[in-house]
């Protein structure tokens, strides 16, 4: 009984779409007793899941149609596709006027909904792999310019050459950053034109 309690009291203060992803997930390990709970919960909400559960379905028959459409492309076509949107976005299109670029080129509306969330996350990807380049090899740069001045007021011969190499592969890697600088700028452009 005390745990029936708690899953109420858990549930209850859950955001919807938290305990609807829940409720509609397979794989989200609720015993039978926690989902009748969860589904009692959203049925005080007022949330329908019948509907839902038929919208789910929907996007899981959807992602499956769109999966069978990327087998059927080489990777150059995807990558021409997502590289279409990019560029679209970088010109400051609205995703309407990019899906029907898209559909232009026998793109189905809800092929191009899942190639802009791929989009997203690659773009998102990859800004954050460059802004790693520029914080990690920046630290390191730093640090290891410490630890030369250190070293060389030491000086010990050896040590000052495992220093330098050190500065030079943290200065290969904030470099790396820095030459990624305008593909950031745009990806983050693109990334806010994607909202």
């Amino acid at each position: 009984m005390a745990d029936t309690d708690l899953l109420k009291r858990l549930y209850a203060d859950e955001p919807d779409e938290q305990l609807i992803d829940k409720v509609l997930n397979k794989n989200s390990g609720l015993t039978a007793d926690a989902l009748i709970i969860a589904k009692a919960e959203l049925a005080k909400r007022n949330i329908d899941l019948a509907k839902l559960e038929i919208i789910n379905e929907e996007k899981i028959e959807q992602r499956k149609k769109y999966e069978k459409f990327l087998a059927e492309k080489t990777g150059t076509e995807i990558r021409e596709l997502k590289d279409f949107i990019i560029t679209e976005k970088l010109k400051s299109r609205t995703n309407s006027e990019v899906i029907q670029a898209l559909e232009k080129r026998g793109i189905h509306s809800e092929f191009s909904a899942f190639l802009f969330l791929d989009v997203k996350e690659e773009s998102t990807n990859t800004v954050d792999s460059i802004w790693g380049d520029l914080f990690y090899g920046g630290t390191g740069v730093f640090i290891t310019i410490l630890i030369t001045v250190w070293v060389y007021q030491s000086t010990e011969g050896t040590r000052i050459f495992i220093a330098i190499g050190l500065m030079i592969a943290a200065l290969f890697k904030f470099f790396t950053g820095i030459a990624k600088l305008t593909l950031y700028t745009s990806l983050k452009k693109v990334l806010k034109g994607l909202n």
